[in-house]
């Protein structure tokens, strides 16, 4: 055998003993839905759930010093005649004051908060004694999640998945045509099942989703990356057991003004599904402002509280009392509260610039 011969027969018998190495991989999706994460059950709420909006407005309006013939003369058209009381009924010396506005100008109904139960989320701060809660899917005990809490026991609030609560499907479903997707890119994958150096990208692309008469997001559709850094996540993790889990991190994303305006959730993480036909499970978690979360509901005002039979000062007080992170230096008041948020989503693909830019060479 000549010596072309002999290394020729050796690089066969080398790659037969040592195939070549694989390159890493990526998965990319578009979100079909992200919103509070829910898991409803009946043992939520011991004290029961807080009233529809016709039962809670008629405390309200015996609150505010009305009679009860003026009561029923005003359920003869409800709700209509409550759009134009409902919002003004704050007091600041004696005058009408808007209680969306200032919600301190009422006095606090202490609504009905959840207990107990399972929740998604993580133990944000590492500490047992604070959560008190279980995530349903890992089994993590001493979860912090009590925006949870706050609004857990209203109905339009509450859905054990793979339901979704009513109004937050609404509100999604209403900006998607219009806004930018939200993209999740997990990269550098060398196995699927466990890998301790993977990286996570969040999202929101410049163009919306595509969907079918059906109003389904459209699967393998191609997005473009929104080049705003406050458009951007990307955190390093790793993969065990076949879920994803980030490090921990602060999670920014432009939100919806018919929901929550932006989503800022600091000592955030997240951990992600890849499911065997293709979709995406997740939750991210971390510290939220509650004044942030407030101020979504209170600031569609009366429509909100008639239509989601909601207690928008309630959810005000309520928010505060539980807030659990980040004090103030100065008054020592809590400014976040620990959330989590849930998120599905479907395969797609994903253009950053870097990549036009490397085509272009």
């Amino acid at each position: 055998m000549n010596r072309f011969g002999a290394v020729t027969a050796g690089v066969l018998a080398a790659s037969l003993v040592a195939p070549a190495a694989m390159a890493s991989e990526t998965k990319s999706y578009v979100l079909s839905w992200f919103h509070m994460a829910t898991y409803s059950q009946e043992i939520d709420c011991p004290d029961g759930m807080n009233p529809k909006a016709d039962e809670m407005f008629q405390r309200i309006l015996k609150e505010m010093g009305y009679s009860g013939e003026e009561i029923e003369e005003i359920y003869k058209d409800f709700p209509y005649p409550i759009y134009m009381i409902a919002g003004n009924r704050g007091r600041i010396n004696g005058e009408p004051t808007n209680v969306y506005i200032t919600p301190t100008s009422w006095p606090d109904p202490k609504i009905k908060i959840a207990t107990k139960g399972q929740v998604y989320g993580f133990n944000l701060d590492g500490r047992e004694e604070t959560g008190g809660y279980v995530d349903p899917d890992t089994g993590e005990t001493g979860v912090d999640n009590n925006a949870n809490r706050a609004l857990g026991c209203f109905e339009t609030q509450r859905a054990m998945p793979p339901e979704r609560p009513t109004y937050p499907y609404i509100q999604w479903d209403m900006t998607r045509d219009f806004t930018g997707a939200w993209l999740v890119e997990v990269s550098g994958i060398d196995d699927y099942q466990n890998d301790d150096d993977v990286t996570v990208g969040v999202y929101r692309a410049l163009n919306p989703v595509s969907r079918d008469v059906s109003g389904d997001v459209i699967p393998d559709m191609t997005f473009k990356v929104n080049p705003s850094p406050q458009s951007q996540n990307v955190v390093k993790a790793k993969i065990v057991d076949g879920v994803v889990y980030t490090d921990t991190f602060e999670f920014y994303m432009t939100g919806d003004p018919l929901a929550i305006a932006d989503y800022d959730l600091g000592r955030a993480k997240l951990r992600l599904t890849m499911k065997e036909d293709g979709g995406l499970d997740g939750i991210v978690g971390g510290y939220q402002s509650w004044r942030t979360i407030y101020s979504g509901f209170a600031l569609p005002g009366a429509t909100n509280e008639i239509n989601l039979s909601v207690d928008i000062p309630g959810i005000y007080y309520a928010l505060r009392r539980l807030a659990d992170g980040d004090p103030d230096p100065e008054t020592g008041e809590n400014t976040t509260i620990s959330t989590a948020y849930s998120m599905t989503g479907i395969p797609a693909f994903i253009i950053h610039d870097s990549d036009e830019m490397a085509s272009a060479e």
